[in-house]
């Protein structure tokens, strides 16, 4: 393709650069372009060019295909695996949060209970999109003693 770009480009810029004046008229200059083996040898003299240039245009393009592939197809994980884990929280857990759990990162939700960030958590159960959580630590803050503490 860059080949028939190039061929075709440089046939039209010698149409408008060498135009030859003959007794019917101006004959134009892409005839001679094909005629005369111009062009061919544009090509001969522009090959060790065009080839390399295709070539990695090509690869670059491969590349972006893929990156694009990648991105666009998220990992599936099978949460149900998890259930009973130990795990330790990344951040707060309020009741969102994330969480770290047999080597992996996760979105959790904490099932009745504000936990803080780095405290150990056991998996019970999961939902689409996140794990379900609560705390293991004895220093876990639950919502209603929270609320008995404000009053």
């Amino acid at each position: 393709m860059t080949f028939l770009a190039l061929y075709i480009i440089s046939g039209l810029i010698s149409y408008l650069w060498l135009n030859r004046k003959t007794k019917e008229g101006v004959q134009p200059a892409y005839g001679l372009f094909m005629l005369n083996g111009f062009g061919i040898w544009i090509v001969i003299f522009l090959w060790p060019i065009i080839i390399p240039f295709t070539v990695i245009d090509n690869a670059i393009q491969e590349r972006e295909l893929n990156s694009r592939r990648n991105q666009e197809e998220p990992q599936r994980v099978d949460m149900g695996r998890e259930i009973g884990k130990l795990g330790e929280t990344l951040t707060a857990q309020s009741p969102t949060g994330r969480v770290w759990v047999d080597g992996k990162e996760y979105e959790s939700r904490s099932t009745r209970s504000f936990i803080s960030k780095g405290k150990k958590i056991r998996v019970v159960g999961h939902s689409m999109d996140y794990l379900q959580i609560e705390g293991v630590d004895s220093d876990i803050t639950h919502r209603s003693d929270r609320s008995r503490r404000k009053t």
